[in-house]
């Protein structure tokens, strides 16, 4: 950490001088990476997930009877889907 961080930094918690709403403290990146901190740091990756859900397509009031509910789970079983995914398109 440079030295005019670290006199940043001390004004900051002494002070208050240079925060937002009286309590965040902003820091560039290089001086926060180079902050000595009590636990040591380490990398980790992130991997991005797309899931797609489906809500009930029931009209209030109405509850299927149990021949709507098994079309509804053969439709996600021959797509291949769960039954909380969008099953594919039918035209009727």
């Amino acid at each position: 950490m440079t030295p005019d961080a670290q006199k940043k930094l001390l004004a900051a918690l002494n002070d208050g001088a240079g925060l937002t709403d009286e309590f965040i403290y902003r820091m560039d990146w290089e001086d926060y990476r180079s902050f000595p901190g009590p636990f040591p740091r380490r990398s980790f990756t992130v991997e991005e997930a797309q899931e797609t859900t489906r809500r009930p397509e029931f009209v209030l009031g109405e509850i299927p009877d149990d021949r709507e509910l098994e079309n509804r789970l053969a439709v996600c079983s021959r797509s291949g889907a769960s039954p909380n995914t969008r099953a594919p398109s039918a035209s009727w």
